[in-house]
């Protein structure tokens, strides 16, 4: 489901700018001597540059959380799921009480690795994460909309409808949640709502296809 992906990674994106304020803040405080110019503030679409440093950074302390979490959000957003996993899982295991600390950073943690069991299709796992996830952080939109999509690959289709109401709440003009929740509403049999979800969210995305 290409639209899908690129809607996912366009928001992983926006999480990604603020991972490179936070290094660019790290390095200034740890005097890390890493080369720092204006690609930090366009480090979307540069993702080598990004990584390379961020595997300096890891090096230098492997035990650095941000880090390892950060570039397992850039494996995520290059669709290398089985690197981002390894980097989520490595977080979360060095220290599971850490995800619950670090507030929404550690939401998008255990966030991250619930979608990427999603992509994979390791629904119940993806639950588990996704459902931690939004205890940490129920102010993040897009938290409950990859937990509706769980939902809805799964056919439970009134969860998966009460998170995209969420997420639409949270978030109203995301043209992804609610092209889904439309594509829910169809596989309900409530036409009527399916047809004007769809229709809303091609509006609101000219480039919006329905997936599966």
């Amino acid at each position: 489901m290409a639209w899908e992906r690129q809607s996912v990674r366009d928001r992983i994106r926006s999480r990604l700018r603020g991972f490179a304020g936070r290094v660019q803040a790290a390095r200034a405080w740890e005097n890390l001597r890493f080369p720092v110019d204006n690609g930090w503030r366009r480090l979307m679409g540069r993702y080598d540059e990004a990584l390379a440093d961020l595997n300096r950074a890891i090096e230098l302390d492997p035990a650095k959380a941000w880090a390892i979490g950060s570039r397992g959000q850039i494996y995520l957003a290059r669709e290398r799921l089985d690197e981002a996993l390894a980097d989520f899982n490595r977080v979360i295991e060095r220290d599971p009480a850490q995800a619950w600390a670090i507030g929404s950073r550690g939401a998008w943690t255990v966030g991250g690795r619930g979608e990427v069991y999603r992509q994979l299709g390791r629904y119940d796992e993806a639950l588990a994460d996704l459902n931690r996830a939004i205890r940490i952080d129920p102010a993040e939109a897009l938290l409950f909309t990859c937990r509706g999509e769980t939902y809805r690959l799964m056919d439970r289709f009134d969860e998966a409808l009460a998170d995209f109401n969420r997420a639409i709440e949270l978030c109203p003009g995301h043209a992804w949640t609610i092209g889904t929740r439309g594509q829910t509403y169809l596989a309900m049999g409530r036409l009527d709502e399916a047809l004007a979800d769809l229709n809303r969210a091609s509006e609101l995305d000219p480039g919006y296809e329905p997936g599966d």
